[in-house]
């Protein structure tokens, strides 16, 4: 099993705008069957003692095949890389595969031949299961759509 960068790439579902939406969750899938899981989750704004806003974060939370779920950190959005939290315990190959997958939504390019990036059927925005062939194209549901 390989995780190689490929300069032709062919891309899935997931977009910038669905791993910024608030609750997107997706799967990237490589040839033999590996898969790694992220999930992106914003914070609301807060405002601190002086009440200037403090802007949401979007918080990324992995998963390798069936392991348990482990926060591992922010996302840097200018960038669309995950800066891992202090004393981060996750495995380094797995955060660079998720990197390299956010990389790609990042400049629009699509996965090698045999990669799957998928949303995982569940709402960008709200984390609602998706029913109509619409909303699982697109990864909203009919009322989040709106807001995107």
């Amino acid at each position: 099993m390989t995780w190689n960068r490929v300069s032709i790439y062919n891309m899935g579902m997931v977009t910038k705008s669905f791993v910024l939406a608030g609750r997107a969750s997706f799967i990237l899938a490589n040839p033999s069957g590996e898969s790694v899981t992220v999930k992106i989750s914003q914070s609301r704004e807060k405002r601190d003692a002086q009440g200037n806003v403090k802007p949401a974060m979007h918080w990324v939370t992995l998963r390798h095949n069936n392991d348990p779920w482990d926060w591992v950190g922010s996302l840097i959005i200018s960038q669309g890389t995950i800066k891992p939290k202090y004393g981060s315990s996750v495995n380094p190959r797995i955060l660079s595969i998720a990197n390299w997958a956010l990389d790609c939504v990042w400049k629009g390019l699509t996965m090698p031949s045999g990669y799957r990036l998928e949303h995982t059927g569940r709402c960008g925005r709200c984390g609602k299961m998706l029913r109509d062939a619409k909303s699982i194209k697109s990864g909203f549901g009919p009322e989040c759509i709106k807001y995107v």
